[in-house]
């Protein structure tokens, strides 16, 4: 996988092996700024330069939808890790209470003998 900064140089070179002579040389050398500024803001190169506004509102639809469904994943990961933990909880009070109440009958069960 290459870099972010190797894409764009790979890019640039393009531009520049075309020369501005080519069909698509000067295009690409005009467009090389916002291909790298998409590119740096983790966007799709050209997603949101040549996009119309109905795509630019799908797309945030379509992310909201997904950060919709990560924000639930959390929260449900939190709640299984929570009660994983008020489980672990419960189990080691009750063997506490357990020892404490053996250790208590065993202490009563000494004085007695006294």
């Amino acid at each position: 996988m290459k870099s972010k900064s190797e894409e764009i140089q790979i890019l640039t070179e393009c531009a520049d092996r075309l020369g501005s002579d080519s069909y698509c040389g000067a295009w690409l050398r005009e467009q090389i700024p916002f291909i790298e500024s998409d590119i740096r803001s983790d966007f799709a190169p050209g997603v949101l330069s040549s996009a119309s506004i109905q795509d630019c509102a799908r797309r945030c639809f379509e992310m909201r939808g997904e950060a919709m469904r990560e924000r639930t994943k959390i929260i449900q990961d939190a709640r299984d890790e929570s009660e994983r933990i008020m489980d672990a909880a419960l189990k080691l009070a009750d063997s506490i209470r357990s020892g404490l109440r053996r250790d208590i009958e065993s202490a009563l069960h000494q004085i007695t003998k006294i």
